[in-house]
C-alpha cells in the first residue's frame, strides 16, 4: 500500500540521514513514493487477499530485477521463472493432497538457505495469517542452534531448496531433524535425495536459484490456501488483521 506507518517512519529516518531510498510499492500514490527518492510501482492490480499473495510476488520479482540491473545481470531468467510460477498453481490437487496430512498441526517450522531463508520466513507468516497454524522460519543452520527442540513427529518441517546446493547446504538441519521422526515436506526442483529425507514432496521445476524463490512462494502460498480452507478458515479475510496497518 505505501502506507504502512512502519515502513513510512524507515524511510523518514533514513530521509533525515540523506540515505538514498528506493520504494518498490503497488500505489503510485502513496506516502512512500511521496518521500522515496526513487520508487517502482509493480501495477499488479488490487490485492483483495488481506494476506497479501500476488503483490509479494511482483515485488520479490521487481527486487529481483533491479540487482539484476544494478550488477549488470541478465534479465532473460524472469519471465520463465513467471511461467513456472504458473505451473506450481497446476499442482493444486497434489498440494491439497499434502496440507490434508497436516491440516491439524499446531506448529510447523520453515527453512531455508540464502535467498530461500526469505521464502522460509513468508511461508511461515502465510501459515499464521491464512491456517491459524504457529510457524515460524529459520537459515537452516540455524535451527540447529536452539529452535530443533521444539520438533517431534507432529511437527512439520518445510525445506526450501531452489537448486542442488540450496538442498546440500540443508543437509546437516535435515539430518538432525529426522533423528526426531518430524515429518519434512522438500519443496525444490527434482535434483536432489528427496525420498532419503522427505516425508513430502512439492516439485518446482528448475530455474536459475535465484529466480527459483517465485516458484518456490507460490508453492508456499497455495499451501497454506488449502490448510486454510481444510481448516474452514476464509483465507482472503483473516479475522484479526487489517489490510494496512497504521499506529
Amino acid at each position: 500500500s505505501g502506507e504502512s506507518s512502519d515502513i513510512v517512519e524507515a524511510f523518514n529516518v533514513a530521509k533525515s540521514a540523506n540515505v538514498p531510498t528506493i520504494a518498490i510499492t503497488n500505489t503510485r500514490r502513496s506516502t512512500l513514493t511521496k518521500i522515496s527518492n526513487a520508487y517502482i510501482v509493480t501495477r499488479a492490480g488490487e490485492e483483495k487477499a488481506v494476506a497479501a499473495t500476488k503483490t509479494f510476488d511482483v515485488q520479490l520479482a521487481a527486487a529481483l530485477m533491479l540487482t539484476y540491473e544494478l550488477v549488470g545481470k541478465c534479465l532473460c531468467g524472469v519471465e520463465r521463472a513467471a511461467e513456472l510460477s504458473k505451473k506450481v498453481l497446476e499442482k493444486e490437487e497434489e498440494i491439497a493432497a499434502i496440507a490434508e496430512k497436516y491440516k491439524n498441526a499446531e506448529h510447523a517450522f520453515g527453512l531455508g538457505k540464502d535467498s530461500a531463508y526469505a521464502i522460509a520466513l513468508e511461508a511461515s507468516l502465510k501459515l499464521k495469517e491464512a491456517a491459524m497454524i504457529h510457524a515460524e522460519g529459520f537459515a537452516a543452520r540455524e535451527f540447529l542452534h536452539g529452535p530443533v527442540q521444539l520438533v517431534d513427529e507432529t511437527t512439520p518441517v518445510f525445506v526450501f531448496a531452489p537448486s542442488r546446493e540450496g538442498f546440500l547446504g540443508s543437509v546437516k538441519a535435515m539430518e538432525k531433524i529426522a533423528q526426531y521422526k518430524a515429518p519434512m515436506i522438500l519443496v525444490g526442483p527434482k535434483t536432489v535425495e528427496v525420498e532419503k529425507y522427505a516425508a513430502d514432496f512439492i516439485e518446482i521445476p528448475t530455474v536459475e536459484s535465484d529466480l527459483a524463490v517465485i516458484p518456490l512462494v507460490k508453492a508456499a502460498q497455495v499451501f497454506a490456501y488449502q490448510v486454510s480452507i481444510l481448516r474452514g478458515l476464509n483465507p482472503d479475510k483473516p479475522s484479526k488483521l487489517s489490510k494496512v496497518v497504521k499506529y
